[in-house]
């Protein structure tokens, strides 16, 4: 079988992604998921955002960016594995070795495009584009 890396935040964006994969599995027959929930390090700032974020200002988002994930699959009767890695200085890498590490046949993720590139990708995005030796697929 197949697997999906999907990163999860919490955030819309993730969401969206999930969904799209979701919607894979119910067109498409079954895929492995994998969640990944990526903790950055304290003292993180979201540099496109100008400002800390949850990691931050020292908020544990994993079990709340796991949760809502986990429901969505669980409602759809997908199966899955959820994992939270410790960011050690660049999650677009965390992301990348994770699919490497585990055998993901490809990543699927939302963005925010914040980023450099305007409306079209976010920084992390773009950067997992960059160094993920398997296909991604960015939901907007």
């Amino acid at each position: 079988m197949m697997h999906f890396l999907v990163p999860v935040d919490g955030s819309e964006n993730s969401e969206r992604a999930l969904c799209f994969v979701i919607s894979l599995c119910e067109h498409c027959g079954p895929i492995g998921i994998k969640l990944l929930h990526v903790e950055a390090r304290p003292g993180i700032v979201d540099t496109a955002a100008g400002k800390a974020d949850a990691a931050t200002r020292g908020v544990d988002t994993a079990p709340a960016a796991l949760a809502a994930a986990e429901r969505l699959l669980d409602h759809a009767g997908i199966k899955y594995l959820s994992e939270v890695r410790q960011d050690r200085g660049y999650m677009p890498g965390a992301i990348a070795d994770y699919a490497r590490e585990t055998g993901c046949a490809a990543i699927v993720m939302g963005t925010r495009g914040l980023g450099s590139t305007g409306d079209v990708l976010g920084s992390i995005a773009r950067q997992v584009v960059a160094h993920a030796g398997v296909p991604v697929t960015l939901v907007k």
